[in-house]
């Protein structure tokens, strides 16, 4: 049993979020209109849509810089406080508490709100019933994505569980893909590396010989400035054709 259409492989390495779990969807808006609502019930009419108008610009650009995402991945707490205090600010409103106490409900917000996607677990079980190797390569802290991980029951479908502050590396840099294909011992093209990501788990992973499938949930297909190019694309990873006996 193995992937339609693909050729067979020894290892093949998931993404987490908005791969196997859908992090940053419809949940994202609903949770923060929720936590504004309710931390802001006794505020002027109107400002609630405010603020949640500069939350967005000022989480666009704060998440659009490298260097600003790797050190908010890593304490999402703290990158939130942050985004919501600079809105704040934008809005003639600066409140350090008021940023603390609404980055707190949100993300509380968005932990009850997370879901692993349809199929995910059939599908995870039926690869390593198939005899594939299975790998985990997920940027973030360590404490966030093993909940993640305990929540939905999956570390027990991985061999290997790469999680980027206790690699000490994460994706795009070639080690955090060496030290998966040295867990499991196998070579670069004999592994396919999957999720939604272009870069991270896309041109990231070709670069070292890896073969990649890009998960483009919202078919918005490639970008005209984007070098990658997928070996295969798929809306949603279910869709990878796996034949479960």
């Amino acid at each position: 049993m193995a992937w339609s259409g693909f050729a067979p492989c020894e290892a093949i390495f998931f993404d987490l979020d908005d791969t196997l779990i859908d992090f940053d969807g419809a949940a994202v808006e609903r949770c923060w209109q929720l936590a504004c609502t309710e931390v802001l019930s006794d505020q002027a009419d109107g400002m609630a849509a405010e603020l949640r108008s500069a939350i967005k610009r000022v989480g666009a650009w704060y998440w659009a810089d490298p260097d600003r995402h790797r050190r908010g991945r890593a304490d999402l707490m703290e990158a939130t406080r942050a985004i919501v205090g600079q809105a704040l600010e934008t809005i003639g409103r600066p409140n350090d508490q008021l940023a603390r106490t609404l980055a707190t409900r949100y993300r509380a917000l968005r932990d009850e709100r997370l879901e692993i996607f349809p199929g995910v677990v059939e599908m995870l079980a039926g690869l390593v019933a198939a005899g594939h190797t299975l790998g985990m390569i997920t940027n973030g802290d360590s404490a966030g994505q093993r909940r993640k991980l305990e929540r939905f029951d999956l570390a027990k479908h991985f061999a290997y569980i790469g999680i980027e502050e206790e690699a000490g590396v994460g994706k795009p840099e070639p080690e955090a893909y060496w030290r998966a294909l040295r867990a499991v011992d196998c070579a670069p093209g004999d592994a396919w590396m999957v999720g939604d990501n272009l870069d991270w788990d896309v041109i990231g992973a070709q670069e070292l010989g890896l073969r990649a499938v890009w998960i483009d949930r919202h078919r918005r297909g490639l970008p005209d400035d984007s070098s990658a190019r997928p070996h295969h694309i798929a809306r949603r990873v279910t869709e990878l054709g796996v034949v479960l006996g």
